[in-house]
């Protein structure tokens, strides 16, 4: 009876384990092409020349090793809600990618440039959809005022544009979106099970933003509209370790990006029993965010 059960139950891990990798399959072919149609115009990343096979991966491991990876700036160009800046790559911000660990803000930002120097940089009318709050200031305007959020989303009042607000709520990455426009709020967390605390705190924070966004808009609002909000909790990829937080923002953002569409499905854009990215995924990120930093910033340097 025992040689039965088990029998029995290794035959159905195998068909768990088959659907699995179909599930999988069709995931990646639905982002493929969903990426393919934003980017069938030009990308702005990689270019003829670059490196961006795993060999870039060594490439950079030896830059860290003989310290040629001290204080690189990024330029981070238009697409944040501040003035033009520039932000600085470290060792510590290399080795967090190439060991897998948890991203500081200055790492995930620069994923963030780098997505887009992929889809914004050539194509003016995507640039025009999407912009940043940068992760290095958002836990300062939670700590100062709101008045900085509304005031960003003031701009797009009228416009069709999904502003992108990537959150550290005590050490764990989140990605709040906003359609100004639409006023649909969407909420994205890796996390199998979101921590209700934060959730109000980030709630709240919002809502009141909103409030002085709706009050210097010149949009009408009945009395019960003006104190309603059109939240959407995103169906989304869960991680299922400790770090993966800042990773998997990186890679929501990517796949919004890569619709061209500032309406995110609800179930986004994979079947709700694919409930974690592929592990290539992961490896994906980390060739993409080494690879830009390698063909940008230090392969002229480190070949002369």
């Amino acid at each position: 009876m025992n040689k039965e059960r088990v029998q029995h139950a290794k035959e159905h891990k195998k068909i768990d384990d088959k659907e699995n990798n179909k599930l999988a399959h069709k995931v990646k072919e639905k982002t493929r092409e969903s990426v393919v149609g934003v980017s069938s115009r030009k990308l702005g990343y990689p270019l003829p020349g670059d490196i961006c096979d795993d060999a870039v991966l060594d490439f950079v491991r030896l830059a860290v090793k003989f310290n040629r990876v001290t204080d690189v700036v990024v330029h981070m160009g238009n697409y944040w809600e501040r003035d033009a800046w520039n932000d600085y790559i470290n060792k510590e911000n290399v080795l967090e990618v190439l060991d897998y660990q948890w991203l500081s803000a200055t790492s995930l930002t620069f994923y963030i440039r780098y997505l887009c120097e992929v889809y914004l940089s050539n194509n003016p009318d995507l640039a025009a959809k999407f912009s940043f709050i940068s992760p290095h200031i958002v836990s300062h305007m939670v700590d100062s005022s709101n008045t900085s959020l509304a005031n960003c989303l003031l701009k797009y009042v009228d416009k069709d544009h999904l502003l992108f607000v990537p959150w550290n709520v005590s050490k764990h990455w989140i990605l709040v979106a906003i359609n100004a426009k639409t006023e649909y709020i969407y909420f994205m967390d890796p996390a199998p099970m979101t921590n209700n605390a934060y959730y109000k705190n980030v709630k709240a924070f919002i809502e009141t933003a909103m409030i002085k966004f709706r009050t210097n808009g010149g949009k009408k609002y009945t009395m019960t509209s003006f104190n309603s909000f059109k939240w959407m909790n995103v169906q989304c990829p869960k991680q299922c370790d400790g770090i993966s937080c800042g990773y998997y923002v990186g890679c929501f953002i990517e796949d919004i990006l890569g619709t061209g569409e500032t309406k995110i499905n609800v179930n986004f854009t994979y079947t709700p029993r694919l409930k974690t990215y592929p592990s290539d995924k992961m490896l994906s990120f980390k060739r993409n965010w080494t690879g830009f930093l390698y063909n940008r910033y230090l392969k002229d340097e480190l070949l002369n």
